[in-house]
């Protein structure tokens, strides 16, 4: 059995934040998402970003592909989300970070979406 980046507390922390951020609407946008966390879960500081960007940035994936896979979130915080939309740049931009979290680069550069 698999390790899940949203189990760790990374990803339960975006939860939280995602349900708090989040409750007064149906719909995820994953740019948007992207941007409240870089200010308000992650920090600003680019030390701080570091130490909790990984398992963030993989359990917001894990959670999108979730969404497009049974079209509801299996969290009850989270059931109300009827559509979570994405384009090209935010999937890029996660791409980006996954290869530098592969490669064991610093997040410096692909934290700019």
């Amino acid at each position: 059995m698999g390790y899940k980046a949203l189990e760790s507390d990374e990803g339960l922390d975006m939860i939280y934040f995602l349900e708090s951020k989040y409750s007064n609407t149906n719909e995820f946008n994953f740019s948007k998402i992207i941007e409240s966390m870089k200010g308000e879960l992650l920090g600003n500081d680019i030390d701080e970003i570091d130490l909790l960007y990984d398992n963030t940035v993989i359990a917001l994936s894990e959670l999108y592909f979730e969404f497009k896979y049974y079209g509801t979130l299996n969290y009850k915080e989270l059931k109300h989300i009827k559509n979570f939309t994405v384009n090209k740049e935010p999937l890029q931009w996660t791409h980006k970070r996954f290869q530098s979290t592969k490669n064991n680069e610093s997040p410096i550069e692909s934290i700019k979406l």
